[in-house]
């Protein structure tokens, strides 16, 4: 990536100084000052050269620079873990030859976790590094059954009572024992007129499982 690059090469007390670079698609890849500096416009590995000059004394050194490509990642969006689930956390890119480190101490590029709270992930790749963190809340959604209790409507003088949901929920199944509510009831209330086992059971508003009785 583009970068200024200085190198640890250095001559003392020289009349001149003459920098290349090695970049061989330009021409410009040269420098007269003494901390001789250059951007790099491609990832690669390039050699640079320094020539100092004192009076009729010329010594050069050359040293290989390896400059990498611009290390870009992003963690998920931050996210809700369900009760009794893991959540696996990966970068949507990866480097072959990044190090990894983890604020769980973890030096993989992909961890597990079943635990709320802040994950962050920093690559490192030569001299180059770059962080991310994301989120992870647990699942306080709650639906629950509300419990009822038959009474006798002064009208019909049958037993009757009325079943609801509570909370916030995207899709709901029922079981009873007897069975009166058939395979295919799924609203969020029901109506029974004799007593019995109820349940309920579905993904609440976060996509986790839920079931009450």
């Amino acid at each position: 990536f583009p970068t200024r690059r200085s190198s640890d090469l250095n001559s003392q007390n020289a009349d001149s100084y003459f920098w290349e670079f090695g970049d061989t698609s330009t021409l410009g890849d040269t420098s007269n000052i003494k901390d001789g500096y250059y951007r790099y416009q491609t990832a690669g590995n390039y050699t640079v050269r320094l020539v100092a000059k004192k009076g009729n004394c010329v010594d050069s050194i050359r040293k290989n620079v390896t400059v990498f490509d611009r290390i870009h990642f992003k963690l998920p969006k931050d996210s809700i873990i369900c009760k009794n689930t893991l959540i696996t956390i990966m970068p949507d890119t990866f480097y072959k030859e990044g190090i990894y480190t983890w604020n769980t101490g973890a030096t993989d590029s992909i961890i597990t976790v079943n635990t709320e709270g802040i994950y962050w992930l920093n690559v490192k790749l030569g001299n180059c590094n770059s962080y991310d963190t994301m989120l992870i809340n647990k699942d306080q959604a709650i639906v629950e059954l509300l419990s009822d209790s038959l009474v006798c409507n002064p009208v019909t003088y049958e037993l009757e009572a009325k079943l609801s949901v509570s909370g916030n929920f995207k899709t709901i199944d029922w079981y009873s024992e007897p069975n009166v509510t058939g395979s295919n009831y799924h609203d969020s209330f029901l109506n029974i007129h004799q007593s019995g086992y109820f349940r309920i059971s579905g993904v609440n508003w976060n996509d986790c499982p839920y079931t009450d009785t």
